[in-house]
């Protein structure tokens, strides 16, 4: 399993201890089925804008939604999940105030980390700017900014801007984060299966020990209430 879906597996079973909550997963994939499946959570609806899904998601329900317009009430599921989907959007702000609108008992959120890092990677090309390759995987027909064949602007979050962000959309609340930070390397066509990738993500684990804040993955649990 990648680095990022034992990310998303640890922190989720954390985040979530109620086998039993309603979860919407928004722009979703059979990779969330998987791990939601493999943690035993038996009741979630995952989503997205194609009006099937692409892969096998059973054993939970689909159904097509706009991340930045969902279909649902206020505080209609205990819990919502986006995973490496809001940077996909042509305003992730809005996709964000759509999962803590819908939700009941928190928003979680797994997105790329924005730090001193990550600027100097995307200098150096180590990551992308634009993803190019969710483009070029789906032959520049899809994977890009709203899932059209553009590519995305990579929408990093910084903690402050999540805090801020919601504290926008609910000024009478006092807005709780619990957030933890992980790593995964960023993919790039110029690095991809060569061995100074392998050499690069060693030294930046060794960085990171000392410099935890740097990690590029962060997940965030948005308290409700």
């Amino acid at each position: 399993m990648e680095q990022r879906l034992l990310f998303y597996k640890k922190y989720l079973n954390e985040f979530v201890h109620d086998k039993n909550a309603t979860i919407l997963v928004v722009a979703g994939s059979s990779n969330d089925a998987k791990i939601l499946q493999l943690l035993g959570y038996s009741n979630a609806l995952i989503t997205n804008i194609t009006q099937t899904p692409e892969k096998d998601i059973s054993p939970y329900t689909y159904q097509f939604a706009d991340a930045m317009n969902l279909p649902f009430q206020d505080n209609s599921f205990d819990y919502t999940l986006v995973v490496a989907a809001l940077h996909h959007l042509s305003s992730p702000h809005k996709g964000l105030t759509e999962l803590y609108r819908v939700a009941k008992k928190a928003a979680l959120v797994l997105e790329a980390n924005d730090n001193f890092l990550m600027r100097c990677m995307t200098r150096w090309k180590i990551a992308e700017d634009f993803e190019l390759s969710a483009v070029n995987r789906k032959d520049n027909q899809a994977g890009g900014v709203n899932n059209t064949g553009i590519p995305n602007y990579i929408y990093r979050w910084t903690d402050r801007e999540l805090m801020k962000t919601i504290q926008s959309y609910q000024p009478t609340n006092k807005i709780k984060i619990e957030i933890k930070k992980g790593l995964t390397m960023p993919y790039t066509f110029e690095l991809a299966d060569k061995w100074i990738y392998k050499i690069i993500y060693k030294i930046l684990k060794f960085i990171l020990v000392f410099f935890p804040s740097q990690r590029n993955l962060f997940f965030a649990k948005i308290y409700k209430q």
